[in-house]
């Protein structure tokens, strides 16, 4: 609802949401009848919303790598399909990864990546998708990592599976692959986020540091990543 008998309709952040909401601070509407009171009130609510959109955006990660491949394997569930993607020309992008996976496909092609190793493991079910984990090599926004490293991320798997072991699988699978002396493979996860480091554990990564993400004068083309160890 709307009033506009006096003064002028400002920007306002709902502080009132519950405390296991995942959504950005709404936006509504509000009358404010003393100008000066105006200015100071909403560029505090704009600092405020670009705080908590960084908070929510650009989270610490936690950082794990591969150190061995001598885990206990675990079997693929009965009934799933698993198919080795790599970028071509037919299909030059990889399913269910949307705008960001067009983006990882175009450095591929235009030789942005370190190395020619970009693909992803996909598993379906009767021929739909429900799982993916892709494999990124080093670009610039993680000149931490080496020519020849390779990360693996992007991970989902289909509501209706998780639980199934999929994602473990499919790291396993993937650092069996990728394994060489002198690579490291990288994961990176948020640290509340429990089962995926469960499942990293489960294929051989052990934590390593922290990532941070750096912005150069808040442009996010120039953002990149560095490793903080303490």
């Amino acid at each position: 609802m709307e009033q506009r008998k006096y003064g002028r309709l400002l920007p306002t952040i709902d502080n009132h949401q519950s405390p296991h909401s995942s959504q950005h601070p709404r936006l509504f509407v509000r009358l404010d009848r003393h100008p000066f009171r105006q200015i100071t009130r909403e560029r505090h609510n704009e600092q405020h919303l670009r705080d908590s959109m960084t908070e929510i955006c650009n989270p610490d990660l936690l950082v794990l790598t591969a150190r061995t491949t001598a885990f206990a394997p675990i079997a693929l569930p009965e009934g799933m399909d698993l198919k080795l993607w790599t970028p071509t020309l037919h299909q030059p992008f990889v399913p269910t990864l949307g705008k960001y996976g067009m983006v990882l496909s175009a450095y591929h092609f235009l030789g942005v990546f370190s190395s020619r190793y970009y693909g992803a493991l996909l598993f379906f079910h009767e021929a739909r998708p429900v799982h993916r984990s892709v494999v990124i090599p080093r670009y610039y926004r993680y000149s931490f990592m080496g020519e020849n490293d390779l990360q693996i991320g992007a991970t989902w798997t289909d509501p209706r599976y998780r639980g199934a072991g999929l994602a473990t699988v499919a790291l396993q699978t993937l650092v069996t692959a990728h394994w060489r002396p002198n690579r490291t493979l990288w994961y990176f996860v948020a640290e509340e986020n429990k089962p995926s480091i469960t499942v990293a554990t489960r294929a051989g990564f052990v934590p390593v540091g922290r990532l941070k993400k750096l912005s150069p004068l808040s442009l996010s083309p120039l953002c990149h990543y560095e490793i903080r160890t303490a």
